[in-house]
């Protein structure tokens, strides 16, 4: 009876922990990824110093996916803008290629689901160290 009442006490016990969770694992371009969070418009300092705004530098506004839980993009080895890994990434710009900042304004503040190449940042417009080129936007399901 003793070793039935210990091992319940170790299962529940160890029920109770919360299992280590590995953030989500992803790899840059040419890779397709589908990736979900709130989506959020941000406005950071552009051209010509990329400093600050109030200084006279153009305001850069975009979109952006917070995520929930940080992910990790694994680099290409050999990739002269991709070869590195990126861990701990909680947001990600999104770098949209047709007219969806007026088609999919409605989605700003809402989570969505986002699909496209990752890759990393290497100019100064680029504000996240991972960036998405986004094929395909849309509501998340709740």
């Amino acid at each position: 009876m003793r070793a039935v009442t210990a091992i319940l006490v170790i299962v529940l016990t160890r029920a109770s922990v919360p299992a280590f969770q590995t953030p989500a694992c992803f790899r840059f371009e040419p890779a397709v990824s589908t990736i979900s969070g709130t989506l959020v418009r941000r406005t950071y300092a552009g051209p010509p110093n990329y400093e600050d705004i109030k200084s006279g530098d153009r305001p850069e506004t975009g979109w952006y996916v917070r995520l929930a839980a940080p992910i990790c993009v694994t680099g290409t080895p050999g990739d002269e803008i991709n070869g590195e890994d990126e861990g701990g990434v909680d947001l990600v710009q999104l770098v949209l290629m047709h007219d969806e900042y007026k088609t999919r304004s409605g989605l700003v503040g809402k989570r969505v689901k986002v699909t496209g190449t990752f890759f990393r940042w290497h100019t100064g417009h680029h504000h996240t160290p991972v960036l998405l080129t986004v094929t395909r936007l849309e509501t998340a399901e709740p």
